[in-house]
């Protein structure tokens, strides 16, 4: 998994970890990458060149059934650093650190060359800080992998913002483009 890839996914949106539509009053917290890899297994992780060290080793979760009916295992990298909504670039992009990993593991024979995942992405933003707006938990996933995208129903979840990897409520969208 990486994003530190230059140019743009094929939805067009620029590669990166990133946040828009931020105001300088917001505050910021609780981003997190959870990897869900098909099967039961148990991932040993590395750092690629690019990696953040705002980002947490891969710690692994209980497998769970996810809305496709089949069974993952979750590996969940949370975002240590401080999120300044004031260091928005001139693109109108909050950046988070470059996040580059590479997993390796070996499947249960019941998913024998199978490597279908689901890359969850959340936060949590205060777009007002301390004023009267409360905090609002965003949560997006994508399934990708052997099996492609998962195109049946699922639990609701954000509306999606403009391009195929974003979510947004009111005046928040967070984005993420990476292979």
């Amino acid at each position: 998994m990486n994003s530190t890839l230059n140019g743009n996914g094929s939805d067009g949106a620029p590669y990166g970890l990133y946040l828009y539509d931020v105001q300088s009053t917001a505050v910021i917290s609780n981003a997190v990458l959870t990897y869900w890899i098909i099967g039961n297994q148990t991932a040993a992780w590395a750092t690629n060149s690019g990696h953040s060290t705002c980002w947490s080793s891969a710690v692994r979760g209980t497998p769970a059934t996810k809305a496709d009916g089949l069974v993952y295992t979750p590996y969940v990298f949370n975002y240590t650093c401080p999120i300044n909504p004031a260091s928005v670039s001139a693109d109108g992009r909050l950046r988070l650190g470059g996040f580059h990993v590479t997993a390796t593991f070996t499947q249960p024979s019941d998913r024998c060359n199978n490597v279908t995942y689901w890359t969850q992405r959340s936060i949590t933003i205060d777009q007002d800080g301390v004023g009267s707006q409360p905090a609002v938990d965003l949560t997006f996933e994508r399934r990708n992998g052997t099996l492609g995208p998962y195109t049946g129903s699922r639990a609701p979840q954000a509306r999606s913002a403009s391009g195929s990897d974003g979510v947004s409520t009111a005046d928040t969208a967070v984005s993420v483009a990476a292979s």
